[in-house]
């Protein structure tokens, strides 16, 4: 079935990047975005591994020394996640009442973050597909209180909050890992509401007029504010992977990996995390979820921040696999500038044994890049989103990007 079609396109493509022998026993750490990889990886016995992966490469699955940073204590008001970027302090309702760079004052929440808000969710008509205007003067009143307890990961530091949220109960691991630069909220959600939505705030301490919402390929400036009535219309968008807000000095995002509904007003951040419908179906979304959002602040404007690297890596975990690659497998293809992401690597549909590569800018922002071509790579056309009118391109190879281009290469092996 398709499911199968795809796993031999995948082996596929890692025969012919990395050299992979489908008949070599052993494993192979695969890494498919287009900057390299030190973190931890869980295997399907349930290991744990610390690796490094080149950019668009493949390594043979060893691990290497392992940072031990975060460490987590407790305190009269609650507990301290910490490493050496972020410091971070839970109340006892498991919510966020400080996150800053460790060693340094600047706050980046201006009111507790990982607050969890419910509403009464009914609509008149579209109950499935709208969510109403007026949600916000309805909310349902949540109890405060959590049992917390302490968990220790070879990974990382983290607790474990369990609490009822009306009909439903959540359990959630708050997680900082070694060496990491977001705090990750790891959810479990038993839900049983009726005509409900359930949101989670983090306010972030920036004065900025504008969010930075991902779409496919980029992102799209909206207000924050309510001013006017195309303004206050925006009152619930999409977002693919991440929202921040920053001010050109300082920022924050939140980040998600199946989240895509959001609400940002004065600099708040609301992540739509369930909704209860009753029509048409009355059982729509009623059971178990399990979904990670994370929140990461940074300093420096947005194009410098990470943010869209850190949004990628939450949503595209190392790859995991046999057989053994040999040795470490270099890129193919891979620009050098952190603003141009390869999206996408797959067989070309028009010609036989070419592979085509498709990248974009991230920013927002016009840049020139050299790229690094592997040898393997005997010619690179240039061709529109069909894979026609394609042309030609020199080696060594430089590529210039106007804000958000989108460019699909070939490369004939």
């Amino acid at each position: 079935g398709m499911i199968a079609r795809a796993q031999a396109i995948t082996q596929a493509l890692r025969r012919a990047l990395y050299g992979i022998d489908p008949a070599t026993p052993g494993a192979t750490v695969c890494n498919s975005l287009p900057f390299a990889r030190t973190e931890w990886l869980t295997c399907p016995d349930g290991s744990l591994h610390y690796v490094h992966v080149p950019a668009d490469g493949a390594a043979p699955l060893a691990d290497i020394p392992q940072p031990e940073d975060a460490q987590l204590r407790r305190t009269d008001a609650g507990y301290v996640l910490e490493n050496r970027h972020l410091t971070c302090r839970i109340n006892a309702a498991g919510e966020v009442v400080s996150l800053r760079k460790t060693g340094e004052s600047r706050e980046f929440l201006s009111a507790p973050g990982n607050r969890l808000r419910m509403y009464k969710d009914v609509n008149t008509c579209y109950d499935a597909w709208e969510i109403g205007s007026m949600y916000e003067s309805l909310p349902v009143p949540l109890e405060g209180a959590a049992d917390i307890r302490i968990t220790g990961d070879e990974d990382g530091a983290a607790v474990i909050v369990t609490k009822t949220l009306h009909d439903s109960r959540l359990t959630q691991k708050i997680f900082l890992g070694h060496d990491a630069k977001r705090l990750d909220f790891v959810t479990e959600l038993d839900w049983h509401e009726r005509h409900k939505l359930l949101k989670v705030a983090f306010p972030v301490a920036v004065y900025t007029r504008e969010a930075l919402e991902e779409i496919q390929f980029g992102f799209l400036r909206r207000p924050t504010h309510r001013s006017r009535q195309h303004d206050r219309d925006q009152y619930e968008v999409c977002n693919h992977r991440y929202t921040a807000v920053c001010d050109g000095a300082v920022g924050a995002a939140v980040l998600n990996d199946c989240k895509y509904g959001v609400s940002v007003a004065d600099s708040e951040i609301c992540l739509t995390l369930l909704r209860a419908p009753l029509m048409p179906d009355d059982q729509a979304d009623q059971g178990l979820h399990r979904f990670t959002y994370a929140v990461y602040p940074f300093t420096g404007n947005f194009a410098q921040s990470g943010t869209v690297r850190q949004a990628i890596e939450l949503n595209e975990p190392l790859q995991f696999g046999s057989p053994e690659a040999l040795e470490i497998q270099e890129p193919i293809f891979l620009p050098e500038a952190e603003n141009i992401v390869v999206d996408t690597i797959k067989p070309a549909d028009t010609i036989p044994g070419a592979i085509l590569v498709r990248l974009y800018e991230a920013a927002g922002q016009e840049t020139v890049t050299d790229v690094r071509v592997s040898e393997q790579v005997k010619q690179v056309v240039q061709t529109d989103m069909l894979e026609e009118n394609p042309v030609a391109l020199e080696l060594p190879l430089s590529l210039r990007f106007t804000p958000f281009e989108i460019k699909t290469i070939l490369l004939h092996l």
